[in-house]
């Protein structure tokens, strides 16, 4: 058989002593470490973001996984469930087998990731669980957390489903009896100064119009809740204003700053709402008649809330004469 010649080209000195096994060659590209990472496409809608860490172990079949993920643009607390939805899925159906343990962090930007701060979301499926559960740490806006806070003080807030930590599930509205009505709580903030202002109309119960006569007492009892829930739900609010509606005419203006009202205010609901329980207990054991306890518990009310009012400026304090007398 005829051989077809060819020709080798003549090995480098550097080619030849690697052959040989020289230990200053450099690593094969076999040897060299595989860049990260593998990249989700990324839904319309949903922020964008990078797999930083990938890590893998474990047979196909029986895969752990975990995986960091890095923020390219800013993002809410609304728009980071997205984000944690988006690597839940796309974890679970990139191979042929879904992990049997998975837990994904998301940070503000790849410098955080690689510093190993805290992360702003965890989206994770621990072994054994059917379905994953979500820690998202990104608090709300100001102007987001004031409007909640104006939600649940009105009743208003969604129903959420405390088992559903990922949202995966939209909450349903709260059902509202005044969908409709003309007269609306209204809020306004100020985002710069921290401050919000929330007028109420005073209605007649259940029905678009005005109560027929407006007692010192229901006045400031819708003052204080209000004030109270407002503080508390919202951290950052610094100045909050409490205007009452009656007759289409301010009868309440209440303002006060986030600091007196935790040094001086922030007690005054759990204090009217203790008495009434001492009250509650003498009817029960038969020492006063309802009649009777009503009338103290509303003048404990009265002294109460006009020895609070005093505590605070007379300029942030506007009460009409109606209110004053009764």
């Amino acid at each position: 058989m005829r051989r077809i010649p060819f020709s080798v080209p003549p090995l480098s000195a550097l080619t030849l002593a690697c052959a040989l096994g020289a230990a200053a060659c450099p690593a094969s590209r076999q040897s060299e470490p595989k860049t990260c990472c593998d990249q989700p496409k990324i839904p319309g809608g949903v922020p964008s973001f990078k797999i930083v860490a990938d890590e893998v172990s474990g047979p196909s079949d029986g895969q752990v996984v975990s995986l960091k993920a890095a923020l390219n643009q800013p993002a809410d607390r609304q728009q980071v469930y997205p984000v944690l939805h988006t690597l839940y899925a796309w974890a679970m159906t990139r191979g042929a087998f879904e992990p049997v343990e998975f837990r994904a962090e998301v940070f503000a930007s790849e410098a955080d990731a690689k510093a190993n701060v805290k992360p702003l979301a965890i989206v994770e499926r621990p072994r054994g669980r059917q379905g994953p559960t979500c820690d998202n740490a990104v608090p709300l806006t100001f102007p987001q957390a004031v409007e909640r806070a104006f939600d649940a003080s009105l009743n208003r807030a969604p129903v959420e489903d405390p088992q559903d930590t990922c949202h995966v599930e939209t909450p349903k509205p709260a059902v509202r009896v005044d969908e409709g009505f003309a007269h609306q709580p209204k809020l306004t903030l100020d985002e710069a100064s921290r401050s919000a202002v929330v007028e109420f109309p005073f209605l007649e119960d259940g029905k678009d119009s005005y109560a027929p006569t407006l007692s010192f007492n229901k006045a400031m009892t819708y003052w204080i809740e209000f004030t109270t829930s407002m503080f508390r739900r919202a951290p950052d609010l610094k100045t909050f204003a409490f205007v009452g509606l009656h007759q289409d005419t301010p009868v309440v203006r209440i303002q006060m700053s986030k600091n007196v009202f935790e040094s001086q205010f922030a007690s005054l609901q759990e204090e009217i709402a203790a008495h009434a329980a001492v009250t509650f207990q003498r009817l029960g054991m038969n020492t006063t008649t309802d009649k009777a306890a009503e009338k103290e518990q509303e003048a404990f009310k009265s002294k109460t809330f006009k020895e609070a009012l005093k505590l605070l400026p007379p300029g942030q304090v506007q009460l009409a004469k109606s209110l004053k007398s009764s």
